[in-house]
């Protein structure tokens, strides 16, 4: 068990500063500055709609209890001052979202645009891209540097705003559940970080998964560009037979570990479903 745990954490480090190696350079380029404003920008905009959806959960108990004493008080017009209170920040709220989604959109689109032609300039210098046909360890560079640069950039940028939203998030509505009982508040702390600790576990694998699906599914692209580059010398020596069965090879493993990505993700949806989203029932 120790053995297998020492892997793992050295398998985390080393993972963690190859992922770093290649996130860092962008935040400190000569575009730090735009960079790091969109990310400020986003910042602020999830704070704003994190402070309308506490505000929206306080006019929702005020409507409620409005509702309850109606039949004493007959008093409606508190109804309605709030339901219109509720459409202001509706109105107000909806063109921030928007703009959010777009500004993470841009900036995911601006550090792909730096990143790619990073890549492109390393792989086209001291005739990297023939070298690279002799090193093993490097599959598919085309492959890495069309898609897996979009991933990254994609991926990255929705867990760092995911993670900062979250604390916003957290730091929000702590006051609303304060407001209710300080012990329920405690008690769904402990829910939502113990919650979050097994999920981060079961997902451990999908990391794996996810890459070895990368590379089957370039592995099996470049088989059809093969073909395609190959096609008068494989007509010439009738070699369709035998390049089939590589075809065939190459996907059926795509779709066996996209099987097992899929099982593994049904897994980590059981929890995240069943117990996770049971917090905010």
């Amino acid at each position: 068990m120790s053995v297998a745990t020492n892997r793992q954490n050295r398998f985390d480090r080393r993972l963690w500063r190859k992922f770093w190696a290649i996130a860092k350079p962008y935040w400190f380029s000569e575009r730090k500055w735009k960079a790091r404003g969109l990310l400020l920008l986003l910042l602020l905009l999830s704070f704003a709609v994190n402070a309308i959806n506490v505000s929206i959960s306080f006019i929702f108990r005020n409507i409620d209890t409005s509702l309850a004493r109606f039949p004493q008080t007959k008093d409606a017009s508190t109804f309605w001052q709030f339901i219109f209170i509720y459409i202001g920040l509706l109105a107000i709220g909806t063109p921030i979202v928007v703009m959010f989604a777009y500004l993470r959109d841009k900036l995911g689109l601006a550090w792909r645009e730096w990143l790619t032609n990073r890549f492109l300039n390393k792989y086209m210098q001291n005739r990297a891209y023939y070298q690279l046909n002799f090193n093993g360890n490097i599959d598919n560079p085309d492959q890495r540097i069309a898609e897996d640069v979009r991933a990254f950039t994609r991926t990255s940028l929705t867990f760092l705003l995911l993670i900062l939203t979250s604390v916003i998030t957290l730091i929000s509505f702590t006051a609303v559940l304060l407001s209710i009982s300080v012990s329920l508040s405690i008690s769904l702390l402990i829910y939502a970080i113990l919650g979050t600790i097994i999920t981060a576990w079961i997902g451990q694998r999908l990391i794996s998964i996810n890459f070895d699906q990368l590379k089957k599914e370039a592995d099996f692209r470049y088989g059809l560009i093969h073909v395609r580059d190959n096609a008068e010398s494989i007509a010439f020596y009738q070699g369709e037979a035998e390049e089939s069965i590589g075809l065939r090879q190459r996907f059926l493993e795509a779709i066996r570990n996209f099987d097992l990505l899929i099982s593994w993700q049904r897994n980590l949806g059981f929890f995240t479903i069943a117990i996770l989203d049971s917090l905010w029932e």
